[in-house]
């Protein structure tokens, strides 16, 4: 798959597409290949910050939510992605509709058919507590990981 633009997708910006961005942004800086990543909302409000369980759930891990600002979804955006990779399906499909042409899938269709997150939609944690944030975080890091493999390759050393 030929990418190097991804845009992650959630309603408001503020938990789950700025927690994939960094999470892939971490992972794929381990990984062989340049790929930049963004995050937007689709009723997203400019410029707010990261919440809090968002921001405690990166912090857990020794990365960085504090200067995240939400970004409402524009033009520019889906002009500068190559993949759309939605939380659920519909952001997928509020995304197709805007970019008909767009590879947009859900965050979780790179996953293998066999796992039960495959194609699912990553539920929204905001006002939920920590636990909540931790189990996103974790469903979050399974995709990409399997969207980083089927994006870049297996590693170099396989």
């Amino acid at each position: 798959m030929n990418v190097s633009n991804l845009l992650f997708v959630c309603s408001g910006n503020t938990c789950r597409s700025p927690m994939a961005a960094l999470i892939a942004q971490d992972m794929a800086s381990r990984l062989r290949g340049r790929l930049e990543f963004r995050s937007a909302g689709l009723m997203a409000g400019e410029g707010n910050p990261a919440s809090g369980g968002a921001v405690r759930a990166a912090a857990n891990r020794d990365l960085d939510l504090t200067e995240h600002e939400s970004s409402p979804l524009s033009d520019a955006d889906l002009e500068w992605a190559d993949l759309v990779l939605g939380m659920t399906h519909g952001h997928v499909d509020s995304v197709r509709s805007r970019a008909p042409d767009l590879p947009t899938v859900p965050v979780t269709g790179f996953l293998p058919n066999d796992d039960s997150l495959a194609g699912a939609s990553i539920g929204d944690p905001f006002g939920g507590p920590d636990e909540e944030y931790e189990v996103v975080w974790q469903a979050l890091e399974r995709a990409i990981d399997a969207m980083l493999q089927r994006v870049l390759g297996p590693p170099a050393d396989e």
